[in-house]
């Protein structure tokens, strides 16, 4: 694929990751971490500890209590997406607007010899990266069983 094919492959995983780490923050619970703490138990009954609880409960809480909040910061996220995501054109503007450039920038710069673009510009290295990502997956999937690969495209 050439880069703007590629990109447009892309893109909408781009959105995707954008909007879910937007609408993430939105609805985070004040005063609590970013995730819900990892389970510690792999029985049934104890997965959801106090401090799960808690943490359900103040989102269920912003959810019901704050709903006419949530609603405009909905619209303004959107009015973002709008505005930031959909005027992109390459993968660095995307990356950068997903706050997700320095990371892959530097993961571009631990490339592989050969895998990394030979002028070393942002949009270059983005691409690389993502081609290197990309090939990752395929030889990821296509080392599966042909029964696997099968069952998981049903």
């Amino acid at each position: 694929l050439d880069s703007a094919a590629l990109f447009e492959a892309c893109r909408p995983m781009l959105n995707y990751t954008w909007l879910i780490d937007r609408l993430h923050a939105l609805l985070q619970p004040a005063g609590l971490a970013a995730e819900p703490p990892a389970a510690s138990s792999t029985d049934a009954a104890e997965l959801l500890s106090e401090s799960d609880a808690a943490w359900s409960h103040a989102l269920h809480a912003r959810l019901h209590g704050e709903h006419e909040a949530l609603l405009e910061g909905v619209e303004a996220l959107l009015a973002d997406f709008d505005g930031e995501m959909v005027p992109c054109a390459s993968f660095s503007e995307a990356l950068d607007c997903a706050d997700l450039l320095p990371l892959v920038l530097d993961e571009a710069a631990r490339l592989p010899e050969g895998a990394a673009s030979a002028d070393g510009t942002p949009e270059a290295l983005a691409e690389a990266w993502v081609r290197h990502v990309l090939a990752g997956a395929a030889a990821r999937d296509t080392a599966k069983p042909a029964v696997t690969r099968a069952a998981s495209r049903s």
